[in-house]
Order: structure tokens, then C-alpha cells, then sequence
């Protein structure tokens, strides 16, 4: 099974490996991005209740969300194909982690 961003974020952040780089990777981001995917991954807010909570329009948040996502795929993999970018309210790949050369 190949793991996502969302995966490994989704995992203990005390693990060992890809798991705590990536919590790293996510603290590094900026606020809105961090914010954005903190409350949709870990709270379980849809991306409607997190536009409404931070008082923006819900494309912004959806917008964060794969923006921030995809920063913290270019940094822990190197592989588009191993590293799909996958949005974690709508679970469907959004994505590659880089773009073409």
C-alpha cells in the first residue's frame, strides 16, 4: 500500500520515520495551510465548518488544503507516481506531489 501525505499525517507523530517528518513538514507550513488541514485531518471538520470557523470562502480552505498538502508530498517524496497528493475531506486524489520537469 502506498502511503500520502494524509496517511503519514493521519499517523502517530511520535513514530519513527516518514510518519514524525511529516508532522514536521506540516508544522513548517504556513498558518492558513497548517490550520486548514489540522482541522479538516484531525478534527474532522468539513472543509464548509473550517471556511466558516476562519471566516473565509470555502474554496480558500480547499485551496490550502492542497496547497499545503502538496508542499509536505514534495518534501517527504520524491516520486510523483509513489506520492499522490489526496485531498483528506473529499478522499479522492487532487494531485500529483510534483509537477512535470
Amino acid at each position: 500500500m502506498t502511503s500520502t501525505a494524509s496517511d503519514l499525517l493521519a499517523a502517530d507523530p511520535a513514530s519513527p520515520g516518514a510518519a514524525a517528518r511529516a508532522h514536521q513538514a506540516l508544522l513548517r507550513l504556513p498558518s492558513h495551510e497548517r490550520d486548514a488541514i489540522s482541522m479538516t485531518l484531525y478534527q474532522g471538520m468539513s472543509c464548509r465548518l473550517v471556511a466558516s470557523a476562519l471566516r473565509v470562502p470555502e474554496g480558500s480552505v480547499r485551496s490550502w488544503i492542497r496547497s499545503g498538502l502538496g508542499r509536505i508530498s514534495r518534501e517527504l517524496f520524491t516520486d510523483p507516481v509513489v506520492a499522490p497528493i489526496v485531498d483528506p475531506v473529499l478522499g479522492s486524489v487532487v494531485g500529483p506531489a510534483v509537477g512535470p520537469a
